[in-house]
């Protein structure tokens, strides 16, 4: 049996099982629509980015997470979907699946602050052999794909570390 579950940091209470599994199988069907054959995708960068200064840096975080043993694709982007920087070592459309992101960073938001329970610093999706794993990087949303294999500590310390280069290069 494939567990599956839907983590809002932050929240107290369970989220039922048959609602996860529906949200979960939603994220996925999604997830799964914007695949597209083609060449892994590049990093690219917000024009903004390139007034900074500082976009190899981002790109150096964005590699190094993608170094790690069982992680397909990173994305830096700003919450509205608007891609910032990505390196990917799977076939996927980075553009697509940053805007798909952002609609669950942005439900989930709201779904905290209509419960009261203030803002979402990080939100952690698992299906079968995948993990999606979202957090803030300043004004920014770290994304970081990977196979649910990756001890999901080790997950958080990297991404905490890429998402700490980022705010040092637009602070």
């Amino acid at each position: 049996m494939i567990e599956t579950g839907l983590k809002l940091e932050g929240v107290q209470e369970e989220i039922s099982p048959a609602a996860s599994t529906m949200a979960m199988d939603t994220i996925i069907r999604g997830m799964e629509a914007i695949r597209k054959e083609g060449e892994p995708s590049s990093p690219a960068a917000h024009p903004d980015e390139l007034k900074i200064g500082g976009l190899s840096t981002i790109d150096q975080a964005l590699g190094d997470l993608l170094q790690k043993p069982g992680v397909k694709a990173t994305i830096l982007m700003e919450p509205s979907g608007l891609l910032v920087g990505s390196a990917s070592n799977v076939q996927i459309d980075i553009e697509e699946r940053a805007a798909v992101v952002a609609g669950m960073f942005s439900s989930s938001q709201k779904t905290m602050a209509s419960l009261n329970l203030g803002r979402v610093d990080r939100i952690v999706v698992e299906r079968g052999g995948s993990r999606i794993y979202m957090t803030r990087a300043g004004e920014f949303i770290l994304v970081v794909e990977t196979e649910t294999s990756m001890k999901l500590g080790l997950l958080i310390v990297s991404a905490k570390r890429a998402s700490k280069t980022v705010q040092q290069v637009v602070t």
